[in-house]
């Protein structure tokens, strides 16, 4: 569809951009095995010059990007998919649009709130021969300067912004033409700068921070020695993490713990000789893996390492090619199924010419440079939706049931339709036990949520409120069912205990008021009985959180009574009261 260029001028100068949506064919691949053809968006900027330098924001709506004329002069602008608008946010300090100069590294935090930057441009108060970062706020559209000084010029100098973004990483220079540079952490709330690296300098410009902003990974050498490391420094402790890997690449989880990077290091696991790879580390694990079998990164492409990540760690997205064919394309490894899927371009763009990957926290859209058709006529931005992920929601995450008494409740369901029949096994604790041990998902019910019910037999020890664990695995002919992991269930059991009976000695008028108290949340029958004969009236109540209760209960003709009071299979002492002619007063 098209969007009729038109400009707004409150609170941003806008533009709107053209949008067009494009299926690609679907493609058949000799190697890998079981790639998958997803759609792809060819998007087209304000300016008819080229596109690039892409980050998406949390949910994959909003886009930055850099909008060139010509080489030497960029803009930042950020593209609302929902809308089809986008604002200009490379703004001076005044407000006013930058004229752009070398303009790079789009940055956006998880909200698409803030955008950082890099900016060459007089006009945003950069003197000559210097490099200027900027972080821009889009609600109330200031531009504040980072950091003005020296820092390396080239395309691929990158910043990192944290989810929230308050914090911003950025590699400067120790001075002019200097061959050493330190990292820093902007921090927007407070205003100030603080230095990162110690042991660690020059490198290349590859820089992540966590969510928190407690860890910064990046890419340095030794001081003295020239070993090219990737670290992730704790600015807590103080202390780095490092290990050899030759990277020329870096993405890292939102919680800092795995990292993915490209690397030509031979001694790295299942490393492919003269080829650039792409690996994964799990710090937590301690363990390293390949993640682009049987593909490798080609050595021309991938602007800033070629490579970006999920925020949980499982999807892996980089830029590589199959020899023998030497076709550049965009790949997304599972880390969970141990899939790969392949982005085919969209139609118009050729096919070898992707770069600056960024994706969505959930792993599910992946931004990219591209060449149009002929090649070198345009760059433009594709924007590849690989589909909903495969997996089990599982919720709620928690319940609580009461030793000897009633079930609690949670739903499995599928997050994508299965090529053959899901089973879902349900592994209950030794303290506790379930109606059914097997939920079965089919192609036809997949996205119908089924209900596990727990509970906790009664036993004769007492042991007090604790936590069990609801455990669950998949059996599955569909490999991206296969080697899911399924979320646990965490279930509080409380020790039962029987319900008590408290009968007020002046009631007026009828009927009795009654209270007590049994397990929380529990249904508590109180029966009235005489001289051992059956019950002959009940009534119900519910125990409130705190575990009271509160009915009331009218009996015709006076006489003795037996009161008593069940809950959760559990009887109350009997109540022995007489009711006289006229109630108490």
């Amino acid at each position: 569809m098209q969007y009729t260029p038109s400009r707004n001028t409150i609170g941003h100068r806008r533009a709107s951009i053209s949008l067009l949506l494009a299926l690609a064919s679907s493609f058949a691949l000799a190697s890998p095995p079981a790639v998958t053809v997803p759609v792809t968006e060819a998007l087209s900027g304000p300016n008819s010059g080229s596109l690039g330098f892409t980050s998406l924001s949390s949910s994959g709506r909003y886009l930055a990007y850099v909008s060139s004329v010509r080489s030497a002069r960029g803009n930042i602008y950020i593209l609302d998919r929902t809308t089809g608008t986008n604002i200009q946010a490379d703004l001076t300090v005044a407000g006013q649009p930058s004229a752009g100069a070398a303009t790079a590294s789009p940055v956006l935090s998880a909200d698409g709130r803030y955008v950082a930057f890099r900016s060459l441009a007089a006009d945003m108060g950069v003197p000559n021969g210097k490099t200027g970062f900027f972080i821009h706020d889009s609600i109330s559209n200031i531009t504040k300067p980072i950091f003005i000084g020296y820092a390396s010029n080239t395309a691929f100098t990158q910043l990192t912004i944290s989810a929230d973004g308050r914090y911003v990483a950025y590699r400067a220079l120790l001075a002019a033409g200097s061959t050493e540079s330190n990292i820093y952490v902007y921090d927007r709330v407070a205003g100030t700068s603080s230095p990162v690296t110690t042991t660690h300098t020059l490198g290349t410009q590859f820089i992540q921070i966590s969510d928190d902003g407690r860890y910064v990974a990046y890419i340095g050498q030794v001081r003295g020695v020239g070993k090219t490391e990737v670290v992730v420094h704790d600015r807590t402790s103080g202390i780095d993490d490092a290990f050899e890997g030759m990277a020329q690449g870096l993405a890292m989880s939102a919680d800092g713990n795995v990292l993915a990077f490209v690397s030509a290091q031979n001694s790295l696991p299942g490393d492919i000789t003269g080829t650039r790879d792409v690996f994964v580390r799990d710090r937590k694990a301690g363990t390293t893996e390949r993640a682009s079998s049987p593909i490798t990164v080609n050595s021309h492409s991938g602007g800033p390492g070629g490579v970006t990540i999920s925020a949980d760690g499982r999807f892996v997205s980089f830029l590589g090619y199959v020899a023998p064919l030497n076709v550049i394309s965009l790949y997304r490894y599972d880390r969970a199924t141990r899939t790969t899927k392949r982005a085919v371009p969209a139609a118009g763009f050729h096919e070898y010419t992707f770069n600056y990957p960024s994706t969505s926290r959930d792993g599910r859209y992946v931004s990219s440079d591209g060449m149009l058709l002929p090649f070198g006529t345009a760059a433009r931005i594709q924007l590849t939706d690989f589909g909903t992920a495969t997996g089990v929601s599982v919720a709620p995450a928690s319940v609580t049931v009461v030793e000897g008494g009633n079930s609690a409740t949670y739903q499995a369901v599928l997050l994508q339709q299965p090529t053959d029949n899901v089973a879902v096994n349900v592994a209950p604790d030794a303290q506790l036990s379930v109606a059914r041990s097997q939920l079965t998902f089919t192609p036809s019910n997949w996205n119908t949520p089924q209900t596990v019910s727990v509970q906790a037999p009664a036993n004769d020890i007492v042991q007090g409120t604790r936590t069990r664990t609801m455990t669950h695995s998949l059996a599955s002919s569909d490999p991206e069912y296969t080697l899911l992991p399924v979320a646990s269930v965490t279930v509080t059991i409380t020790e039962s205990g029987p319900p008590t009976i408290v009968v007020p000695t002046v009631w007026s008028p009828e009927p009795i008021p009654l209270r007590g108290t049994a397990a929380p949340g529990a249904t508590v029958l109180i029966t009235v009985s005489t001289d051992g004969a059956p019950a002959f009236i009940s009534v119900s109540a519910v125990a409130d959180a705190q575990g009271n209760w509160a009915s009331s209960l009218f009996i015709p003709s006076p006489g003795p009574y037996q009161l008593e009071a069940v809950a959760n299979g559990l009887h109350s002492i009997v109540y022995n009261m007489n009711l006289a002619d006229e109630a108490p007063q």
